[in-house]
């Protein structure tokens, strides 16, 4: 089957659209041979080349550099292309585009996919794809899509790079800022740059090193500019890994563009400036959760805000540095992996069962701090991060318990507890939201216990009279109803019955 991609890149809109398409397609790659990347001209013609073409994929464009966006046009352009090359899923990443074009354009594919960030228009499609995290992502699309639209929404659909690299790793003992990332956009921006040149060739910063990724620029400008700077600056174009830049890196400085999620998903922590109108709602919501140090639209006062902010960060850096390593959670690079799951529905059956470790720390936590979670615990307050990280420590060092995760295809779809009380085993268990309803909760419990019987034993499960969907998977494994309270029910399976 044959999919394409409906993105753009140009010095206006710079590359993140065109670069996280890019990266879903890696994934997506597993289960479609042929990928294609349908495309205006424009003055990034050698970089769409270079960055497409680069991971093998099919490159076809269809306007010229200089025509203006019309929907009619652009949809016939597309249809044209979509028959030719008998393309039966399309993902979309343009801004332009909305439910006008895609009412024309969904007739000719069987799956229609939108990829959004601003929720300011209306869509007509299959799936909606959001990764961000502001203020009701759930209900961001509620009336903004056709009703049987699948909506994949919030920061676990987070097309990050996959990589085992890790910050924390790297940077467990520093205590104090040495060496600073800086990336605004893939596009040149002379006054961001001068901030940044004059603010850290000043004798108060002259001691951080700076990897500054300044956008693309002709190679004779490029090399000006860097033979101007100060040495403890280093300039570069589009680097080919910004993730090993960020990966060495104390602090961030940048925009609230897609850097933002690769940022938190490695506990960088960052001083953020919007630079572009739709960046403000998401970096406003970030900054009341304290996850990233925001400081407004960028503007003529933005270096002497950045100058006192960094001072301020330097202080803090102990408390700011744990603060966004708490944060990465949120965000754990499977985010691709889990759209080519709701895009494909073909991925193999790969499921294995692995013992928990403390490197899962943050998944665990995540899980648990999810609303239903706690909805559905017998102690719904909110755990804090100190107190979850005691008591994993202390449940992995114990004989009496024993903890599971279920990977399908190697992402984490949910967690399994036994703790050991006198004759039996209490089991308890949560499924990660994103796959809730899919059929794992079962699997998971079923192949946990599989896993265990090495004699006869009793396993028993408290479950809330209003968590029907855990009552009936437990009554479909033979779990047996014991007894009952206002609360909630008792199910009990012995190994005997099985």
């Amino acid at each position: 089957m044959t999919i394409a991609f409906r993105v753009d890149c140009s010095s206006k809109i710079g590359s993140g659209h065109l670069m996280r398409c890019i990266r879903l397609s890696k994934s997506l790659k597993k289960n479609e041979k042929n990928i294609f990347f349908i495309m205006n001209k424009s003055d990034y013609l050698d970089v769409i080349k270079k960055l497409v073409l680069k991971e093998n994929l099919k490159l076809i464009f269809i306007n010229n550099q200089n025509s203006k966006f019309h929907y009619k046009s652009d949809a016939d352009s597309t249809i044209k292309i979509l028959k030719k090359e008998k393309i039966k899923k399309l993902i979309v990443d343009n801004y332009e585009i909305d439910s006008k074009w895609e009412k024309k354009v969904k007739k000719y594919t069987e799956k229609l996919i939108i990829i959004d960030d601003l929720a300011n228009r209306k869509h007509y499609c299959d799936i909606i794809i959001d990764q961000n995290y502001v203020d009701d992502y759930k209900k961001r699309y509620d009336k903004l899509t056709n009703k049987n639209c699948l909506k994949l929404l919030g920061p676990k659909f987070c097309i990050t790079n996959k990589s085992k690299k890790t910050r924390r790793l790297n940077n467990k003992d520093k205590k104090e800022i040495k060496r600073i990332f800086v990336f605004f956009s893939a596009v040149f921006i002379p006054k961001i740059f001068k901030m940044i040149v004059s603010l850290f060739s000043t004798k108060k910063f002259q001691h951080i090193n700076i990897d500054f990724v300044i956008g693309n620029l002709e190679k004779e400008k490029f090399l000006a500019l860097k033979n101007s700077v100060n040495k403890n600056i280093n300039l570069m174009t589009n680097h080919k890994n910004l993730e090993a830049l960020m990966c060495r890196a104390d602090l961030a400085i940048g925009s609230g563009g897609t850097n933002s999620w690769e940022r938190i998903s490695l506990g960088l922590p960052s001083i953020v400036f919007c630079i572009a109108q739709n960046q403000k709602k998401i970096c406003e919501f970030l900054s009341r959760k304290k996850i990233i140090n925001y400081l407004g639209l960028f503007n003529n006062k933005s270096s002497l805000k950045l100058e006192k902010e960094i001072i301020k960060v330097k202080t803090n850096y102990k408390d700011i540095k744990s603060n966004s390593e708490k944060n990465q959670f949120l965000i754990d690079k499977h985010g691709a992996e889990r759209i080519n799951f709701f895009i494909s529905k073909s991925l193999k059956q790969n499921l294995k069962l692995e013992k928990i470790n403390f490197k899962d720390s943050d998944l665990i936590f995540g899980w648990a701090n999810n609303d239903l979670v706690r909805k559905n615990s017998f102690i719904k307050k909110k755990i804090r991060y100190a107190d979850h990280q005691k008591w994993l420590k202390k449940k992995l060092l114990s004989k009496n318990s024993l903890i599971f995760k279920l990977l399908f295809n190697y992402i984490p779809v949910g967690q399994i507890r036994f703790d050991k009380k006198n004759n039996f085993y209490e089991i308890d268990y949560s499924i990660d939201e994103v796959f809730r309803n899919c059929g794992f909760g079962k699997i998971m419990i079923e192949k946990s216990i599989k896993k265990i019987l090495k004699k006869e034993i009793i396993i028993r499960a408290d479950v809330k009279h209003e968590n029907k969907q855990s009552i009936k998977i437990f009554k479909s494994l033979k779990f047996v109803e014991i007894g009952s309270t206002t609360l909630k029910k008792r199910f009990e399976l012995s190994s005997s019955s099985i």
